[in-house]
Protein backbone atom coordinates (compact mmCIF):
# COMPACT_ATOMS: atom_id res chain seq x y z
CA UNK A 1 0.00 0.00 0.00
CA UNK A 2 1.03 3.71 -1.23
CA UNK A 3 1.65 5.87 1.78
CA UNK A 4 -0.05 9.12 1.88
CA UNK A 5 2.68 11.30 1.52
CA UNK A 6 3.42 10.04 -1.99
CA UNK A 7 0.14 10.39 -3.32
CA UNK A 8 0.18 12.38 -6.41
CA UNK A 9 -2.37 14.74 -5.90
CA UNK A 10 -1.25 15.49 -2.19
CA UNK A 11 2.55 16.54 -3.78
CA UNK A 12 0.97 18.68 -6.20
CA UNK A 13 -1.43 20.15 -3.57
CA UNK A 14 1.39 21.05 -1.44
CA UNK A 15 3.15 22.78 -4.26
CA UNK A 16 0.74 25.11 -4.96
CA UNK A 17 0.30 25.71 -1.56
CA UNK A 18 4.03 26.47 -1.23
CA UNK A 19 3.25 29.01 -4.26
CA UNK A 20 0.51 30.70 -2.88
CA UNK A 21 2.35 30.86 0.32
CA UNK A 22 5.33 32.80 -1.43
CA UNK A 23 3.69 35.07 -3.41
CA UNK A 24 1.27 36.11 -0.13
CA UNK A 25 4.55 36.25 1.86
CA UNK A 26 6.13 38.83 -1.44
CA UNK A 27 3.35 40.48 -1.46
CA UNK A 28 2.63 41.40 2.23
CA UNK A 29 5.97 42.58 2.80
CA UNK A 30 5.73 45.22 0.20
CA UNK A 31 2.79 46.21 1.39
CA UNK A 32 4.15 46.63 4.90
CA UNK A 33 7.56 48.81 4.04
CA UNK A 34 7.70 52.31 5.90
CA UNK A 35 6.81 55.01 3.53
CA UNK A 36 9.63 57.77 3.64
CA UNK A 37 7.77 61.22 5.44
CA UNK A 38 9.90 63.16 3.15
CA UNK A 39 8.81 62.09 -0.30
CA UNK A 40 4.84 62.58 1.38
CA UNK A 41 5.68 66.68 1.10
CA UNK A 42 3.49 68.97 -0.41
CA UNK A 43 3.03 72.88 -0.37
CA UNK A 44 1.64 76.02 0.79
CA UNK A 45 1.07 78.83 -1.17
CA UNK A 46 -0.93 82.22 -0.14
CA UNK A 47 -1.30 85.57 -0.03
CA UNK A 48 -0.87 88.07 2.30
CA UNK A 49 -2.89 91.07 2.02
CA UNK A 50 -3.98 93.76 4.01
CA UNK A 51 -7.01 95.14 5.05
CA UNK A 52 -7.04 97.96 3.08
CA UNK A 53 -6.37 96.66 -0.02
CA UNK A 54 -3.13 95.46 -1.90
CA UNK A 55 -0.60 92.46 -1.04
CA UNK A 56 1.71 92.98 1.58
CA UNK A 57 5.40 92.65 0.59
CA UNK A 58 8.28 91.56 2.31
CA UNK A 59 6.32 89.35 5.31
CA UNK A 60 7.91 86.93 6.36
CA UNK A 61 5.75 83.93 6.57
CA UNK A 62 6.74 81.07 9.01
CA UNK A 63 5.11 77.40 9.20
CA UNK A 64 5.77 75.01 11.48
CA UNK A 65 4.62 71.31 10.66
CA UNK A 66 3.42 69.00 14.22
CA UNK A 67 5.01 66.51 12.70
CA UNK A 68 8.52 68.83 13.17
CA UNK A 69 10.37 70.95 11.06
CA UNK A 70 9.73 74.87 9.90
CA UNK A 71 10.24 76.62 7.24
CA UNK A 72 9.80 80.43 6.13
CA UNK A 73 9.64 82.18 3.03
CA UNK A 74 8.67 85.81 2.38
CA UNK A 75 6.03 87.44 0.59
CA UNK A 76 6.84 89.32 -2.99
CA UNK A 77 5.11 92.48 -3.78
CA UNK A 78 2.30 90.94 -4.56
CA UNK A 79 2.09 89.84 -1.12
CA UNK A 80 2.14 85.98 -2.36
CA UNK A 81 4.14 83.40 -1.44
CA UNK A 82 5.08 79.75 -1.64
CA UNK A 83 7.00 77.17 0.75
CA UNK A 84 7.65 73.59 -0.92
CA UNK A 85 8.13 70.55 0.78
CA UNK A 86 5.77 70.90 3.92
CA UNK A 87 5.65 67.54 5.10
CA UNK A 88 2.17 65.72 5.13
CA UNK A 89 -0.02 66.59 8.18
CA UNK A 90 -1.14 69.35 9.97
CA UNK A 91 1.05 72.88 11.42
CA UNK A 92 0.68 76.34 12.16
CA UNK A 93 1.71 79.18 9.70
CA UNK A 94 2.21 82.44 11.28
CA UNK A 95 3.38 86.24 9.75
CA UNK A 96 6.29 89.08 11.55
CA UNK A 97 8.00 91.82 9.70
CA UNK A 98 4.95 93.52 9.10
CA UNK A 99 4.54 97.63 9.45
CA UNK A 100 3.71 98.82 12.17
CA UNK A 101 0.84 100.29 11.09
CA UNK A 102 -0.39 96.50 11.02
CA UNK A 103 -1.24 93.77 13.67
CA UNK A 104 -0.06 90.71 13.86
CA UNK A 105 -2.62 88.24 13.21
CA UNK A 106 -2.71 85.27 15.48
CA UNK A 107 -1.35 81.87 13.70
CA UNK A 108 -3.15 80.28 11.33
CA UNK A 109 -3.94 76.49 10.96
CA UNK A 110 -3.08 74.43 8.34
CA UNK A 111 -3.28 70.82 6.81
CA UNK A 112 -1.20 69.50 3.70
CA UNK A 113 -2.23 66.16 2.40
CA UNK A 114 0.01 64.25 0.61
CA UNK A 115 1.71 65.96 -2.29
CA UNK A 116 -1.31 68.71 -3.03
CA UNK A 117 -0.74 72.75 -2.04
CA UNK A 118 -2.74 74.25 0.17
CA UNK A 119 -3.94 77.47 -0.22
CA UNK A 120 -4.37 80.25 1.95
CA UNK A 121 -5.26 83.49 2.11
CA UNK A 122 -4.51 86.02 5.09
CA UNK A 123 -6.10 89.60 5.78
CA UNK A 124 -3.58 91.60 7.93
CA UNK A 125 -5.25 94.16 9.61
CA UNK A 126 -3.98 97.86 8.84
CA UNK A 127 -4.52 101.51 9.56
CA UNK A 128 -3.91 104.67 7.88
CA UNK A 129 -2.05 106.60 10.32
CA UNK A 130 -2.65 110.35 9.25
CA UNK A 131 0.81 113.14 10.24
Amino acid sequence: MKSQWHSPHLAYALRVCAVLMAVAVSAGSSCFTATNPATNAGSIRGVVSNSLGGGISGATVSVTADSGGQFVATTDTGGNFLITKVPDGDGILGLSGLASSCTTPAPVSYAVVATDTTELQIVVTCVVTLP
